[in-house]
């Protein structure tokens, strides 16, 4: 297959930026140092005020045709690599305060937490970004208690708010109540989001305990609140995923009768969409396109699907409302297919299925991310008949 000459350019930048990083971060080390996971769980060892562990799983690579698979290797801790079997780190919340050997607690643009104006701590998938900090700030801002929940530069979405940074606040919740919640200021990179207002709105913070971290400011706190997340991305720890679902999923009882074709506006678009929506129709689907709702519509629709086919992309982290039996059809490219709701329906009880298009090849890039997505209508035909016929959603034609 012939390469564009857009995509080498991109495998090339790429390329030199992984073989750089290392030596740049070597020399940046003289400025600051960045602490590993091990590290950072052993300086917080004296100010934990929660922990929690949750046992290993048990989840196979998912079988999409005689010569492919949708491996979960990537969830896998390196001792069971060649095993079905998905571990987990401990889940922690720690209360952080000055004094004794600690004189200085200061956060990065990035969230980053600092410690004595020197070592970064490692919460979630690294801290490197730490060393990405404007090295002047001129302006300075303190607070009693801050809660610092996101700790690189990597561009927040729906997904990584919901999973890493929301799990986070009903964990922190859990440990130490809700008003803490409320006298707490919030210091991350702002998406300036509605969802992220509504779902804060939802836990009871203000909008105005949000502060940016992306300002030239220099940030200084007596006491941080932290939690930490997995250290591989997308393997959210099963306790979060039902405590996200205890905190916020409606009390009254739902019967998941809707059938529902998510489409996608932007990138991983269906190439052949008309086609894909003339085939569910007669299967009685509904055609949600990709427009703003709420977070409460967002919740509701998905609490009453029985069945839900989407290409991949962050609204199926909506998957988490969900009741189980619902039965899910991914499209994904063959370039780029990760294993995130296979993972999180396995979690929740749900029916995973998945169509992966290989006309670009099967090997993952980071150039191939976007691309659209071929729909097999033939596949997803047959796919929905044994579906339909393997569970108590009727065929309507």
């Amino acid at each position: 297959m012939k390469v564009s000459l857009k995509d080498r350019t991109k495998a090339l930048l790429y390329a030199t930026k992984s073989y750089a990083k290392p030596v740049v971060e070597y020399i940046l080390t003289f400025w600051r140092r960045a602490l590993n996971r091990e590290e950072t769980v052993a300086l917080l060892q004296d100010s934990v005020v929660y922990e929690s562990q949750d046992a290993p799983i048990e989840l196979p690579a998912y079988p999409i045709d005689e010569s492919h698979s949708l491996s979960v290797n990537a969830f896998r801790s390196p001792e069971y690599m060649n095993t079905n079997c998905i571990d987990y780190e401990t889940d922690y919340v720690w209360k952080l305060q000055r004094g004794g050997k600690i004189k200085q607690l200061s956060l990065c643009s990035s969230g980053s937490v600092l410690v004595n104006n020197k070592t970064l701590l490692d919460l979630d998938f690294g801290a490197t970004s730490g060393y990405r900090d404007f090295p002047v700030k001129l302006r300075r801002l303190h607070f009693p208690l801050v809660i610092a929940p996101w700790s690189h530069l990597a561009k927040l979405g729906y997904f990584d708010f919901l999973f890493v940074m929301l799990a986070k606040f009903c964990l922190i919740e859990k440990a130490l109540g809700s008003d803490v919640l409320a006298e707490a200021k919030l210091c991350y990179p702002i998406l300036n989001t509605q969802f992220e207002r509504e779902y804060l709105t939802k836990l009871g913070i203000r909008h105005d305990a949000l502060v940016d971290t992306k300002s030239k400011t220099r940030i200084t706190t007596d006491c941080v609140l932290l939690s930490n997340n997995q250290k591989c991305f997308g393997r959210v720890s099963p306790s979060n995923v039902a405590l996200l679902r205890q905190r916020f999923l409606p009390p009254e009882p739902v019967t998941p009768q809707r059938r529902l074709l998510l489409l996608r506006k932007h990138t991983r678009r269906l190439s052949n969409q008309d086609e894909v929506i003339d085939l569910v129709s007669q299967y009685g689907f509904e055609v949600i396109p990709d427009s703003y709702r709420t977070v409460d519509e967002q919740i509701q629709l998905f609490r009453q699907a029985a069945v839900i086919v989407a290409p991949h992309g962050a609204a199926l982290a909506n998957l988490l409302w969900c009741s189980p039996g619902t039965q899910v059809i991914e499209f994904m490219n063959g370039s780029y297919s990760p294993p995130f709701f296979y993972y999180l329906s396995h979690l929740l009880g749900l029916r995973y299925d998945c169509l992966v298009d290989y006309s670009k090849g099967d090997s993952s890039h980071i150039t191939h991310r976007t691309d659209d997505v071929h729909a097999d209508t033939e596949l997803l035909k047959r796919k929905l008949d044994n579906s339909f016929l393997n569970s108590s959603i009727g065929i309507t034609y």
